[in-house]
């Protein structure tokens, strides 16, 4: 149990680190970041412009929708080691809900993740110097998609629950909804995507509430089939049949709208595959406007496959510092 003194002090200390915010959040001030940080390395690389994605279980963090198409069960892992001594660590699942032929049945994906930004030196009134976690979040999420019935385009839903601990001394929760769908017209090798994600109430902790970190997706993705024997050739006439190819060109492109941010920010990804065994990936992304002003992020990384186990690797360059994700998964 703290003393008086001590708790007057963590008081004080949350009144700086939490301004008090009026009626109207100001451009860049949003709550429950961590509802923002990814559970899987591949969508890094990818410089997060998966809202058109489908088929794996990476999308339950972008757009639901995607999750329509999974070919089996799917399980991985994530390890983020910050670069201020922060730690992630991500767990994410997924399934087909019913047997039939793969993207025929709707699939249902899982995550549970953990922030911490380590311990901190507390000041007390009386001068004394404690150690304290500075933050602490947990997010669990869970969503569905499913192909609606003679047409191609796909739906989905989610929801996410994050505790938020300041401190050691405050706490709040708050829940988020995400909805998705995307659409792949017929004959082209192209696919749609579009999502809204984390519309809620506000994340309160103590008397300060912040809006949530409300994200609108738009985006495509473009898949080039390539013949080892035929490369010219497909190049001038891409296949759009799900036949096996020894190369696989994917494009991602995506724009970001971020309502209580006050940002707007432009993503873009290429993925090369390489016989389903071996993965390179590259993309880049600018925040247009926003209250941290112009951000610009260089992102890449690989993915191996061996029989039914992946390991993914992700860096991210930023103006200043870098970071790198690693994630093993396993593929049933």
């Amino acid at each position: 149990m703290r003393s008086a003194a001590g708790r007057t002090a963590v008081v004080l200390l949350l009144a700086a680190l939490i301004p008090a915010r009026p009626a109207v959040p100001d451009t860049g001030e949003t709550g429950a970041a961590a509802l923002l940080l990814p559970v899987s390395a591949r969508p890094v690389a990818l410089a997060e412009s998966c809202v058109a994605a489908t088929g794996g279980t990476d999308s339950l963090g972008y757009n639901p929708a995607g999750l329509a198409g999974l070919g089996g069960v799917e399980c991985s892992a994530l390890y983020y080691p910050g670069f201020a001594g922060d730690t992630f660590v991500g767990l994410l699942a997924g399934k087909p809900l019913e047997s039939g032929p793969p993207g025929t049945e709707p699939c249902a994906a899982a995550s549970v993740a953990y922030y911490s930004t380590g311990s901190v030196e507390l000041v007390e009134k009386t001068g004394r110097i404690s150690e304290v976690t500075g933050e602490r979040d947990l997010v669990a999420s869970g969503g569905i998609g499913a192909r609606v019935p003679g047409m191609p385009v796909t739906v989905g839903v989610g929801a996410k629950l994050i505790y938020t601990s300041l401190i050691e001394e405050v706490s709040g929760v708050a829940v988020a909804g995400d909805l998705g769908v995307t659409a792949t017209p017929p004959a082209i090798p192209v696919t749609f995507g579009a999502s809204l994600q984390n519309a809620g109430k506000g994340m309160k902790l103590g008397t300060a509430s912040d809006p949530l970190p409300m994200r609108v997706r738009l985006g495509a993705m473009w898949r080039l089939r390539l013949d080892d024997a035929a490369v010219l050739g497909r190049l001038a006439r891409p296949q759009y049949e799900d036949a096996p190819a020894s190369t696989e060109v994917r494009s991602y492109g995506e724009c970001d709208l971020r309502p209580f941010d006050g940002g707007l920010a432009w993503a873009g990804g290429v993925e090369v595959l390489f016989s389903s065994t071996f993965a390179l990936r590259g993309g880049y992304s600018r925040l247009a406007r926003g209250g941290w002003g112009a951000r610009h992020a260089v992102t890449g990384g690989l993915g191996v496959r061996l029989g039914i186990t992946r390991v993914d690797y992700a860096f991210e360059a930023l103006q200043y510092v870098s970071t790198h994700r690693f994630g093993i998964g396993v593929s049933l």
